[in-house]
């Protein structure tokens, strides 16, 4: 896994770019295995099968896959599969295995894939309306809530964008890449002062003080001329404690 994240050196697929790197997951995965006293039995339900198959066609060169999985014929190996096309660049392919898979389209997890096949081929109406059947199944995922947003930025429906980051923004306080596209998604409406605050709570998170006082700086500016505007009031507290944050950052 870790050696398949180097062979895209220009325009990686979709997945890559909006999952953590597998090279963090196995080290998270290895941390947490070392704690534990006593290995926990495999089980014999659909959802681990499924997350079995998609491990071994990640490490496994697509032909061995195709090889090995094409004298089955069952939805995992349809999976396994498409994941060996997709990972050749060959995404028409890899969704014709997805559609042999039964009932695949009530399924959270097989949309969420659909809709990133469909991203890597630009078709991104088709893949927002799989990531919104995906979110709608299983809204509580954050990885999921994060790339239904960062898709409807691409469509530029930046206020459905919004709705979705300022929860998850609650729900996950400590990520960077949440108030980044919060940042992106209020700049391209207009709203300097919110986008450059948001912006702000990314640096922060990634104690980047001279970024800070970047985006204090120009949403302060944004503020002043805005001082009429409804929403002074709560955007200049926000401010306020930001740059709180940032003097005793640099303390």
């Amino acid at each position: 896994l870790r050696q398949q994240e180097m062979l895209y050196s220009k325009v990686p697929p979709a997945y890559l770019l909006s999952h953590p790197v597998s090279s963090a997951r196995l080290d998270a995965a290895e941390a947490a295995i070392a704690t534990w006293s006593e290995l926990p039995k495999p089980s014999s339900n659909i959802r681990f099968k499924r997350i079995q198959t998609k491990l071994s066609a990640f490490i496994s060169e697509p032909l061995k896959t195709q090889r090995l999985l094409g004298y089955e014929d069952n939805d995992n190996s349809a999976y396994g599969i498409s994941i060996a096309y997709a990972l050749e660049g060959k995404t028409h392919r890899a969704l014709e295995e997805l559609n042999k898979i039964k009932n695949w389209e009530t399924d959270a997890y097989y949309n969420e894939y659909a809709a990133l096949l469909y991203a890597d081929l630009a078709e991104l109406e088709t893949a927002q309306e799989h990531f919104n059947k995906a979110y709608a199944l299983s809204p509580e995922n954050p990885l999921l809530a994060y790339s239904t947003a960062t898709n409807y930025i691409a469509l530029e429906d930046y206020a459905a964008a919004i709705n979705i980051l300022r929860k998850l923004s609650v729900d996950e306080p400590r990520w960077p890449a949440v108030f980044r596209q919060l940042g992106i998604a209020y700049g391209r409406t207009g709203n300097i002062a919110e986008s450059h605050l948001f912006l702000a709570d990314e640096a922060l998170l990634k104690q980047n003080s001279k970024d800070v006082k970047l985006h204090l700086h120009i949403a302060l500016e944004a503020l002043e001329a805005q001082k009429d505007d409804s929403a002074y009031v709560a955007l200049k507290s926000k401010y306020d404690r930001l740059n709180s944050y940032l003097q005793e950052m640099d303390k």
